[in-house]
């Protein structure tokens, strides 16, 4: 390898959507404080947050409201407990005593008629820097091209892989629980070694090597993408859950979970190094071969996409604006968007 083989383009994105790359944080609805005027979850500062208790001697009181709450979490059904905003104000704390506690700020997606104080259960945290803004892992932007390079080469060869091409068509279209869509993982990681793993390299021994040491997409390096502009407050949405089964209902499920995301508009900016002796293996000559792909991933699946959502929201789908501007889209990023190929 030289260092001719090598080059490194500088690029940036533009959230067309929120964005939601877990941090593997769940908060319940006792470690954040939601303002149902405003619409808003602050996330408290935890150095804040115990020097506030320790002032106004509530230290011993939050232990017994955290130990009540818990009992009430774990029942079925909306969150029936006080709230730790309510909670606050029972306690003589002012409005802006409260928000003052607030790191971050989450904004509720308010186009959402059925958020109300009990709705807003538990909230899965995105990723943020060590200064509090958010970004996206370079990790999750390689997985999107893993993605769409996979399903190039899949869609361009169908005949190699036309076995595997009808287990994932036949699981899609009737899977019915999550144990049915587990399945398309095997699937999935036999395409990727059947595409990806090419490199046969030798020990020193002169014996091939097995595994991922052969994939080819360790030609290609991604940085983390962080903000143009740091961002300290996100938007809260709430996760639907929708199936493609006959059998269904037209109406989607709507699951006591959120999301923290980044704002739509956030613009990000990241660098993508590739060795081109290795990604030459499956026909990748360029960055750009790679952005390319993707595209085309994005183009078969964003059809896919939107016969889904009409499905399950009828013919008058509310989103038809947003798939038009998702047509321009490079990558899809983040939690919920990645489709099987």
């Amino acid at each position: 390898m030289t260092v001719r083989q090598r080059i490194t383009k500088n690029f940036e994105i533009e959230c067309l959507s929120p964005v939601h790359v877990g941090s593997g944080d769940k908060l319940t609805a006792a470690e954040y404080i939601f303002d149902e005027k405003a619409r808003q979850v602050y996330f408290v500062d935890q150095a804040r947050w115990i020097q506030f208790l320790y002032r106004k001697k509530l230290t011993d009181e939050f232990s017994r409201y955290i130990e009540q709450t818990a009992g009430l979490l774990g029942r079925k059904g909306p969150f029936r407990g006080q709230l730790l905003w309510e909670w606050l104000t029972q306690k003589g704390i002012r409005p802006d005593e409260i928000r003052n506690l607030a790191g971050t700020i989450g904004h509720v997606h308010t186009n959402n008629p059925l958020i109300d104080r009990r709705s807003v259960n538990d909230i899965a945290r995105n990723v943020t820097d060590a200064f509090g803004s958010v970004y996206v892992p370079g990790s999750s932007i390689k997985g999107a091209f893993r993605t769409g390079i996979l399903s190039d080469i899949v869609f361009k060869h169908k005949g190699t892989y036309s076995d595997q091409w009808r287990c994932v068509e036949r699981i899609i279209f009737n899977a019915r629980t999550r144990k049915d869509t587990d399945q398309l993982g095997p699937i999935r990681d036999k395409l990727e070694k059947m595409v990806f793993h090419r490199l046969d390299l030798r020990d020193e021994h002169g014996k091939s090597c097995q595994g991922a040491v052969n994939d080819v997409l360790r030609g290609l390096i991604v940085s983390d993408a962080t903000c143009v502009e740091p961002v300290r407050n996100t938007v809260i949405v709430q996760k639907l859950d929708g199936s493609l089964a006959k059998s269904e209902s037209m109406n989607p499920c709507r699951l006591p979970l959120f999301r923290e995301c980044i704002p739509a508009g956030t613009r990000l900016r990241f660098s993508v190094t590739a060795d081109l002796s290795m990604l030459k293996e499956i026909g990748i000559e360029s960055i750009d071969e790679v952005f390319s792909a993707t595209r085309k991933y994005i183009e078969r699946n964003l059809k896919f996409q939107e016969l889904a959502f009409t499905r399950v929201f009828g013919k008058q789908f509310f989103a038809v604006q947003s798939f038009n501007e998702a047509k321009y889209a490079d990558l899809f990023l983040g939690g919920g968007t990645r489709l099987p190929i």
